[in-house]
């Protein structure tokens, strides 16, 4: 499952840090930082609460086919 490449690629795509989406989700860096590298597991509510920190679906979180990047004009958490 390549979950945890898609929340990479959304939250880099929109300026968002790592250390502010673990801390919005109240978990340690690092635990965070093995989401994104498929080391960490993730329930359904995690994937909402990060789909809503980064503006996207669980769709797009959860999906095996390469998400599909949209520029927007502002991001948040930069």
């Amino acid at each position: 499952m390549q979950y945890g490449q898609n929340i990479r690629r959304l939250r880099l795509s929109k300026g968002i840090k790592a250390q502010w989406v673990a801390n919005q989700l109240g978990i340690n860096i690092s635990t965070y930082c093995n989401i994104e590298a498929g080391r960490g597991k993730i329930d359904l509510d995690r994937a909402v609460q990060i789909a809503s920190l980064l503006g996207v679906s669980v769709q797009d979180i959860l999906s095996e086919a390469p998400v599909e990047i949209k520029k927007t004009g502002t991001e948040a958490g930069s």
